[in-house]
């Protein structure tokens, strides 16, 4: 029996954008800067990285992988 598709994990260059929005990069300055060509989209920075976010949520429910849940749903230090 195949295995269920998994969630789309997020790209390269947006998981490096979310890294940087843990380490203290504004959300607006990591989009730019990571994300440039989704800058003209009708969604905000913050909700670019939001949006990086849940994808990862969901990931980590769907494989059942709580501690690292528990670190993605945790905001920046």
């Amino acid at each position: 029996m195949p295995a269920e598709p998994m969630t789309n994990f997020p790209n390269e260059a947006q998981l490096v954008a979310l890294r940087a929005w843990y380490a203290g990069v504004s959300s607006l300055e990591a989009v730019e800067r990571y994300l440039p060509e989704q800058i003209h989209t009708r969604q905000s920075s913050r909700g670019m990285i939001g949006q990086i976010r849940k994808q990862l949520i969901a990931i980590a429910k769907e494989k059942r992988q709580a501690a690292i849940l528990k670190i993605i749903v945790t905001d920046r230090p």
